[in-house]
């Protein structure tokens, strides 16, 4: 979380929504752990409103905000694990 901010700010990618400012940031697990994911699997960062309407669903998170991060990553994911992985 403290990268997240400290590269990106109070910036949540969204989820069903575009990115937007929120300061009630959460770690949000790629794959939910209701849908077979591990509790120690990848996390991705949602703000609560977009973490609740993702729900249990599985499945990659918006875009990275800035060029540098969706090179690398466009899952989003803390502990990436997809080709583009960080």
């Amino acid at each position: 979380m403290a990268e997240h901010r400290r590269t990106v700010g109070d910036i949540c990618p969204g989820y069903g929504v575009p990115e937007h400012h929120a300061t009630d940031l959460t770690a949000d697990h790629v794959v939910p752990v209701a849908a077979g994911g591990s509790e120690d699997g990848p996390l991705a960062i949602l703000c609560r409103s977009c973490n609740g309407r993702k729900s249990d669903r599985a499945g990659p998170i918006a875009p990275a905000r800035s060029r540098q991060q969706t090179a690398i990553c466009r899952c989003y994911a803390l502990a990436c694990t997809c080709a583009g992985g960080n």
